[in-house]
């Protein structure tokens, strides 16, 4: 019998392959899950983070961009499901010129990128 975590993992696993590789069609159902989508911005994350750091050239300032908003994302999403309005208030004081903040509304069909 499998363990909790690893039927975890697999059913993450199976959401990232499902909103990365497979071609968008129109969902029959809602599929979003905040926790997995939180899994799938953390894998993002991380691998163009070693990815980066694979490069043998100077690493692309483009890339540090992208990090940054990926991070900012996730920290603004600390109360899990819910925006923390503190947090993305820091998170836009803080924005460098140029800088990116995206914010993912899972309540709504929309993405706010300032």
């Amino acid at each position: 019998m499998e363990s909790a975590a690893g039927i975890a993992s697999q059913r993450g696993l199976q959401y990232q392959i499902n909103h990365l590789f497979l071609p968008p069609k129109t969902p029959q159902k809602d599929d979003i899950n905040p926790v997995l989508e939180d899994e799938l911005v953390t894998s993002v994350l991380h691998s163009l983070g070693a990815f980066g750091e694979a490069l043998s050239d100077a690493r692309p300032p483009a890339l540090d961009v992208c990090l940054g908003m990926l991070q900012r994302m996730l920290s603004v999403r600390a109360l899990g499901t819910r925006l923390d309005p503190a947090q993305l208030e820091m998170e836009i004081r803080q924005l460098k010129d140029p800088g990116t903040c995206s914010v993912l509304c899972l309540t709504l069909p929309a993405a706010l990128q300032i």
